[in-house]
């Protein structure tokens, strides 16, 4: 019988020869620097966003590195120096977050690509909204598809990842402001006529007709007398 790290050894060599490989957070922390450079899929959600961090680059119109400005020049670690402005440069992703399932938490960066499906807007876009730090949050606790390539993280000495592609397992739903619609008012309703008893009905025509309709003890004692 195997025992736990024959076990833990073939589960490390299964992950690093198949790619787009469906695996739990927990096997990729615990794997070997062989499967930096590997490619992945984690079910999981997103639980932490990095919203204070710089989410955003600007891209070399080349290779899409990270462009730097230094006064009025722009550098790129692979093309070099540009001496002007960089034409068609444009604003990319770069979000840093935690991805969790029910194994463990991993570290990673959500590049352009998979952001612009998660927000169903483009980086430039999103800049030009006020509420960008919510825009980038409402990517948390929801169920998604992450296709991911495994990374060495440096300064945690542990395995990290970039999310490539991604996509929610349920559609989004749209919430939108609306009035809280009228109540109608109920139409008077005219109460039935009250119905008096009969010796109401009495009482109210002696009151009518006056002291008169009211035989007096007298005269019925004079009837009986005569």
């Amino acid at each position: 019988m195997l025992n736990m790290y024959e076990k833990s050894d073939m589960q490390n060599c299964a992950i690093t020869t198949t790619t787009n490989l469906e695996v739990p957070i927990s096997h990729l922390l615990q794997s070997n620097a062989g499967i930096i450079g590997k490619r992945f899929t984690i079910k999981g959600k997103i639980t932490e966003v990095m919203s204070d961090k710089n989410w955003h680059y600007n891209a070399c119109p080349k290779c899409r590195q990270t462009l730097i400005q230094t006064g009025s020049k722009w550098f790129c670690v692979d093309d070099g120096t540009y001496d002007k402005a960089v034409p068609n440069t444009k604003c990319r992703y770069q979000i840093l977050v935690k991805i969790s399932d029910n194994t463990g938490t991993i570290n990673g960066t959500v590049f352009d690509q998979a952001a612009n499906q998660l927000l169903q807007q483009t980086c430039e876009e999103t800049l030009t909204k006020e509420n960008q730090t919510q825009l980038l949050q409402s990517m948390k606790n929801r169920e998604a598809h992450f296709q991911v390539q495994a990374e060495q993280d440096l300064k945690n000495r542990s395995i990290r990842c970039t999310v490539n592609n991604a996509n929610y397992l349920q559609p989004q739903t749209n919430y939108t402001s609306t009035s809280t619609p009228s109540i109608p008012t109920p139409k008077p309703v005219t109460p039935p006529p009250k119905i008096q008893n009969t010796s109401s009905a009495k009482r109210s025509l002696n009151m009518l007709e006056g002291p008169e309709a009211m035989p007096s003890k007298k005269t019925r004692s004079d009837d009986t007398t005569n």
